[in-house]
């Protein structure tokens, strides 16, 4: 199993922790509230709930390695899949959307000017708008 660690930022003592399920944890964590995602090997999408310091849900799909951190937003988050999508969810774990790629996707997408940018292994730059 996985542990998720809570470390304090001033002391770097150990807050709390909770094991998951989860295989080998492959991106880094983005923090939106009290919600804390990240993606693994196995592509399933974990979201801890640090406020309750409990497991709020998981991916139920393998949607392929997630590589890339996801990027959050208030109501969305997006990541990239080795699978060549970027996948869409909401804040409540639902898979809302699978944009299609020309090859793995590995890095972190961002948002600018309402438009989300990411890097595709087939060498180009996407950019979808709302």
């Amino acid at each position: 199993p996985s542990v998720f660690y809570a470390w304090d930022a001033r002391t770097a003592e150990e807050k709390w922790r909770i094991e998951l399920d989860a295989d080998n944890v492959a991106s880094s964590i983005s923090l939106a509230n009290d919600l804390a995602v990240f993606g693994c090997d196995r592509g399933r999408l974990y979201a801890v709930n640090t406020a309750e310091r409990r497991l709020a849900w998981k991916s139920p799909h393998n949607a392929g390695a997630y590589h890339g951190s996801p990027c959050m937003t208030p109501g969305r988050i997006y990541i990239g899949s080795m699978r060549s999508c970027l996948h869409v969810f909401d804040h409540g774990g639902h898979h809302r959307r699978a944009y299609e790629a020309g090859g793995k996707i590995e890095s972190t997408p961002v948002i600018h000017e309402a438009q989300l940018f990411f890097g595709c292994n087939d060498g180009c730059l996407y950019r979808l708008t709302a």
